[in-house]
């Protein structure tokens, strides 16, 4: 039975049930008074008839409502059900990244602090190597914590002119030293297609490459990755890459969760098993590809990257190489409450050829750039006493137009936009590196 019919059969027995019972009662009330006049034997026998409508509109109407209350508690039911499943996944979630989190920033920080214990030990140029290495992947860690909890922010960039080809060749070039190390031999070979100048983000398709690679050095147990592709159809600006290497390959059981956020599989190396998920997720997002797995004929895995450019129609040869700024003779106001970074940077100013002067605080910082004579004021964006993006801000407002280059830990993030409004010239990324700090002055002199 439809809830149509079961509609209409309540409300025909409401009706029924309903006039029968005034009937009753109408011959009941005959019975006991015969003496009645025959005005009231004509309202006992019609009243039920005329009151019959009455209550069948009633009793559908109660139907109705029933059958809403009913709808809506089916639905609450449901939402909680969802609503607890939502939550049991995060709780899930949240403890395999706390779990995760807890091996890989302690080891390399457990790393990092026996070496720092062991007198003498960094005097080695191969210690400081591992070091460093330890370093960079604190770093990686973090990054992908970033990209994870703000994934349309993180990696997200902007569009710049370059060829696709040489991003890749450059990403791969720049895993090539711990490639060696492992006894990795890197075959690289793209047509003179990928050579085409577009524009699109060349930071994502950057760190898709450098992922992929670190992928097949840390899990693979491999000799040889090869990296070749092609274009893809007709469009000259669609392509796809081919990251395969010969190693122990990827199990069936190990396939239907390999993008999936935190899976790692078997593997016993480092890492947070985010790389795939977030190359993934980038490409789809952002460069209008896919990532996919594929097998690799005699063993082992292959990645197989998709996306698409947008080609650019001109660029003229201005003959200009990348902008250099000399350092030599200018004073550098440094603000960062961290002394460990502000020892370091102060370090790498010199070794430019820069004099330079410290503060610790916003407010500090605020009253010595407001005294002028500097070339420069690098600082932190979370100072004490008066936040980075405001010490810009007053110094701005003031009519001071110093040169300002704001450093944060997020560069893509709501933390550098803040800069950006209050009126620094441009922001950098902690750790800071002299190559970017070159590059930023010199783009600044060339905008003056």
């Amino acid at each position: 039975m439809t809830a149509a019919h079961a509609k209409k059969l309540w409300t025909w027995v409401g009706s029924i049930t309903v006039a029968s019972v005034l009937a009753s009662l109408a011959i009941t009330w005959l019975i006991m008074y015969p003496d009645v006049q025959p005005i009231g034997i004509w309202i006992s026998i019609v009243a039920p008839l005329a009151i019959a409508p009455v209550a069948s509109y009633v009793m559908g109407r109660m139907w109705i409502r029933i059958e809403g209350l009913k709808s809506e508690a089916e639905a609450a039911a449901e939402d909680a059900l969802s609503a607890n499943r939502q939550l049991q996944d995060v709780l899930k979630r949240q403890q395999l990244l706390f779990s995760v989190l807890g091996h890989e920033i302690r080891t390399p920080a457990s790393s990092l602090m026996m070496m720092l214990d062991e007198p003498g030990y960094l005097d080695q140029t191969e210690n400081l190597t591992i070091a460093r290495r330890s370093a960079h992947h604190l770093i990686a860690v973090l990054d992908d914590m970033r990209a994870l909890a703000n994934p349309d922010l993180a990696l997200k960039g902007t569009l710049a002119i370059a060829s696709p080809g040489q991003v890749i060749r450059d990403a791969v070039d720049s895993q090539q030293i711990f490639a060696s190390k492992q006894g990795i031999f890197i075959e690289f070979d793209l047509p003179d297609d990928f050579d085409l100048m577009a524009e699109f983000n060349t930071q994502i398709l950057r760190q898709v490459a450098i992922n992929l690679v670190r992928n097949c050095l840390l899990h693979s147990q491999a000799s040889a990755l090869k990296v070749t592709g092609h274009k893809v159809g007709d469009d000259p600006a669609a392509f796809e890459v081919r990251f395969a290497d010969n190693g122990k390959g990827i199990s069936l059981s190990e396939r239907s969760t390999l993008f999936e956020a935190f899976a790692r599989g078997k593997t016993k190396s480092e890492g947070l098993g985010l790389g795939l998920h977030l190359c993934r997720d980038f490409l789809r997002k952002y460069l209008d590809g896919d990532l996919a797995l594929d097998d690799t004929p005699g063993g082992g895995a292959t990645f197989v990257v998709k996306f698409a450019v947008q080609a650019a129609a001109e660029f003229p040869d201005t003959g200009e190489t990348e902008p250099e700024y000399d350092f030599a003779g200018k004073l550098v106001l440094l603000v960062e409450d961290n002394r460990t970074i502000r020892l370091v940077t102060k370090l790498q100013l010199e070794k430019l050829g820069a004099s330079v002067e410290e503060a610790e605080t916003g407010r500090i910082g605020l009253k010595m750039a407001s005294s002028g004579g500097y070339d420069l004021v690098l600082l932190d964006l979370n100072l004490p006493e008066v936040k980075g993006d405001d010490v810009v801000r007053r110094l701005r407002g003031d009519g001071n137009h110093v040169a300002v280059i704001g450093v944060t830990a997020a560069t893509m993030t709501e933390d550098a936009m803040r800069f950006v409004e209050a009126g620094a010239d441009a922001v950098l990324e902690k750790p800071l590196r002299v190559k970017s700090l070159l590059r930023a002055m010199g783009e600044l002199r060339k905008a003056v």
